[in-house]
């Protein structure tokens, strides 16, 4: 079990997805862990301080959620690195 646990930690994503917005300095980041029957969900982080790390974590996180309570898809996240109250 724990080297199965291992495996799944130290994989890494199918696809990853990053963008920059030069004019406000937005970063942003899809990661999508793994398309299990082509799907894969998520939501979106906006914050402060975000990184890459953490969205592919956030990702990681979410297939597990999905794989014990449904729905049987592969995890997802995408995250934007900026203030959410900014107009």
């Amino acid at each position: 079990m724990r080297d199965a646990l291992k495996r799944f930690e130290e994989r890494a994503p199918e696809i990853v997805f990053e963008w920059h917005d030069a004019p406000t300095g937005a970063r942003g980041w899809v990661v999508i862990n793994s398309l299990r029957g082509g799907a894969a969900g998520g939501g979106t982080r906006m914050r402060v301080g975000l990184d890459k790390r953490e969205v592919k974590s956030l990702a990681k996180t979410i297939e597990v959620k999905f794989t014990v309570s449904g729905p049987p898809i592969g995890g997802a996240k995408s995250g934007i690195a900026f203030d959410p109250r900014d107009p």
